[in-house]
């Protein structure tokens, strides 16, 4: 079976469990694909905190809802990440414009 995890807190369980009844009907039953969401009741704060316990190479993750070479610092995503490493009391790794 191939699993597919997301960190999808804002649009909730119930989303996922349509999207892999979704995939049931619209795929081959030997694709077996099955999306979890292990961290779906955890904070934004806990995530880092986990991540930092399993070595999780932050600086290859990327939350900003713009491309480019520095994440902007503005827009709702880089709002929630900022705001979890600084109450996770861990910088964060990757490059912003405005912050």
């Amino acid at each position: 079976m191939k699993l597919i995890f997301l960190d999808i807190q804002i649009v909730g369980k119930i989303f996922i469990e349509k999207f892999n009844q979704a995939i049931n009907v619209g795929t081959k039953p030997e694709t077996q694909i099955e999306i979890e969401t292990p961290i779906i009741n955890l904070t934004k704060k806990e995530i880092v905190e986990l991540g930092i316990k399993l070595n999780t190479p932050f600086h290859l993750t990327w939350s900003c809802y713009r491309g480019g070479e520095k994440a902007c610092g503005k827009c709702d995503s880089c709002n929630l990440r900022l705001k979890a490493f600084k109450e996770a009391g861990i910088k964060d790794p990757i490059l912003y414009e405005n912050v």
